[in-house]
Parts: structure tokens; C-alpha cells; sequence
């Protein structure tokens, strides 16, 4: 309990300075309100892995927006060993190592061109650089296979934490990444508010993440590949289960709640109010034994 709640205060305090630094206090401050207010964030106080998950994900964001790579590379190995979607980290990273690329490589768009000049300072990459990126990309697959080492020191058998889902059913598979039909028709598998794998909360929450993506698009396109790593895969993956407690971690969706909050009052207290509601309710319902996420 001690080191979730130092480890999501450490995270959340990292958020915040990152935030500020890049898109200005009023919206690190609505951002930062508006992740400590979701409901699916009461699991940072407890003994779940959303608060270490958090805090390796903005030391990662940190590293790469700083290009401080060492920083980057040892969140990025620890990224799997705390969280299987950890691995997918490639995703951003590999978005961050093409726009270093080579101005020729990339498409002539503006909004790249410019998002380029952010990463660099406008100076040249070195190839040094290079050789600290091309270790960061492969960071989160040398974390995958720590980890599969250690399960097998452990227990004799390297898949045991894979095995370990059949006792929930086989819920959370790799192989539904690949069923787009199971994703669509689990949409309309609802029969509870709120349960395990029938959720209509966890269900609403995903149209409400789907809505912002035009709002993402349209002011910080580079973290449109975080957006897919934090939000869509997991949803995939698990068919909607407890994708509540999984969008605690999903940073881009707070950036552009915060955003918002900050062009309209009314969208702010809005938003706080949903938040505060659900989030009490799913705190009834975890302290009374009954599902929560």
C-alpha cells in the first residue's frame, strides 16, 4: 500500500511537471485534476499495478521528450515485467525514432516537419543518438524476455503468468488483437452495469475515449500512437474487461480532457462531476467486496 501510493504521487507529480513544460499550467493542472478524479484511478491506491505502470510510463514519455535515453531504456525494460501491454511500448517509440530519421524519410507534411523540430531542437542527430534509440526500441521485447527468464526461475515454466488467465477465463489473449468480429460483437455483450466481462460502464467509457480522438488528432498528433498502445489494445485484448481501471494509466485521454476543460467551464465541471460520481461509486463497491474493475 505504501509503495502504490508513492509510486502514483511520484507519477502523477511527473505528469504534471511534463505537462506543464509542454502545453502550459492550465492544462497540466485540468489534465492532472481530471486523471485524479477518473474513476478507474482509485486503483492507485491499492495493490494493483496501475501506479508503478504510471510512473515507468512518464519516466518513458520523459526520456523521449528530453532525450534522455538511459532514463527511457530502463523504463522501457521495466514496462513489461509490470504490465503485458508494456511490450507494445515499441509502438511510440518506434514513432520517436522515425522522426528522427532523416528529414527525406518522412512524409512532407507540415505537422511533421514540425513535430520533427520539436524533437530536435532543430539540431543534427548523432549517431550516438541513433545507437542509444536503436537500444530503447529494443528495450520493451529484452523486458518481455526478462520476464519470461524470471516466471521460469520461479515456478519452472515461462508461461505460467500466461497460463495463470484460464483461472479468469481466458479473458485477456494476445490472439484477440487479431478477432476484429469478437471486439465488435462483444460491444453488444452487455447484461450489467457494471461486472467482470459484461460491463456497460466499461463499454461507455470506451465510446467516450473513441470521441476524443478527432480533439487528440487536431492538437498533438505525435500521441496518437501512446492513444493506441494505452487505449485500443487493451480494449482488444480483453474484450472490454476492466478497461475502466486500464484508461487509469492512458495518459493522452487526461492531455486532452484537460485541453478541453480548459476552453470551457462548463465541459470542466461536467467532466468533474461524471468523474467524482463513478469514481465514489466504484470505491463503494470495491471496499463492500462486490466488482469494481
Amino acid at each position: 500500500m505504501i509503495l502504490s501510493n508513492l509510486f502514483s504521487l511520484l507519477g502523477w507529480c511527473l505528469f504534471y511537471f511534463l505537462a506543464r513544460k509542454r502545453f502550459g499550467e492550465a492544462v497540466a493542472r485540468c489534465s492532472t485534476l481530471m486523471l485524479v478524479l477518473f474513476p478507474g484511478s482509485l486503483f492507485y491506491q491499492f495493490i494493483y499495478t496501475e501506479s508503478l505502470f504510471f510512473l515507468l510510463l512518464m519516466l518513458l514519455w520523459h526520456g523521449m521528450e528530453h532525450r534522455k535515453y538511459l532514463i527511457a531504456i530502463t523504463a522501457a525494460l521495466l514496462l513489461p515485467l509490470t504490465r503485458g501491454v508494456g511490450l507494445f511500448a515499441i509502438i511510440p517509440i518506434g514513432w520517436h525514432l522515425l522522426l528522427l530519421t532523416p528529414k527525406s524519410c518522412l512524409p512532407p507534411w507540415k505537422w511533421i516537419s514540425r513535430e520533427r523540430l520539436r524533437i530536435t531542437d532543430g539540431q543534427k542527430v548523432e549517431i550516438s543518438e541513433y545507437v542509444q534509440c536503436f537500444a530503447l526500441i529494443l528495450a520493451p521485447a529484452a523486458g518481455w524476455g526478462l520476464y519470461l527468464a524470471l516466471m521460469r526461475y520461479w515456478t519452472g515454466n515461462p508461461l505460467e503468468g500466461v497460463e495463470a488467465q484460464k483461472y479468469w477465463g481466458h479473458v485477456h489473449s494476445i490472439g484477440n488483437l487479431f478477432n476484429l468480429p469478437k471486439f465488435i460483437q462483444g460491444w453488444f455483450d452487455v447484461n450489467h452495469v457494471h461486472d467482470f466481462h459484461h460491463s456497460m460502464i466499461d463499454r461507455i467509457a470506451f465510446f467516450f475515449v473513441v470521441t476524443l480522438i478527432p480533439a487528440l488528432w487536431w492538437r498533438c498528433k505525435d500521441m496518437l500512437p501512446w492513444f493506441y498502445m494505452l487505449c485500443i489494445l487493451p480494449a482488444m485484448s480483453g474484450t472490454y474487461t476492466s478497461y475502466t481501471r486500464f484508461l487509469s494509466v492512458a495518459f493522452p485521454i487526461f492531455l486532452t480532457l484537460g485541453w478541453l476543460a480548459k476552453e470551457s467551464r462548463r465541459v470542466r465541471y461536467l467532466y468533474l462531476i461524471v468523474f467524482v460520481l463513478i469514481h465514489w461509486w466504484l470505491l463503494w463497491r470495491f471496499v463492500n467486496y462486490r466488482w469494481a474493475g
